[in-house]
């Protein structure tokens, strides 16, 4: 490549042309979607299927209450 045919460097500091924020603004809008979407996925596959505790008054006092041995 000759030196004629560069394209000149941007100045430090200078603000990145439009196009390019909105690239990266595209770009971080999708990988926060993407992180969401695994993070779904993952509590589908591994937390969902649990059941969840009975924690009525009445199953808590039946887990508390002494046996009837003791």
């Amino acid at each position: 490549m000759t030196p004629a045919t560069r394209l000149p460097a941007a100045p430090r500091g200078a603000p990145a042309p439009r196009r390019e924020l909105r690239r990266l603004g595209f770009e971080l809008v999708g990988a926060v979607i993407v992180k969401l979407a695994l993070l779904l996925a993952v509590y589908y596959a591994f937390f969902a299927p649990y059941p969840r505790p009975d924690t009525c008054p009445a199953a808590i006092e039946r887990t508390l209450a002494p046996t009837q041995g003791s």
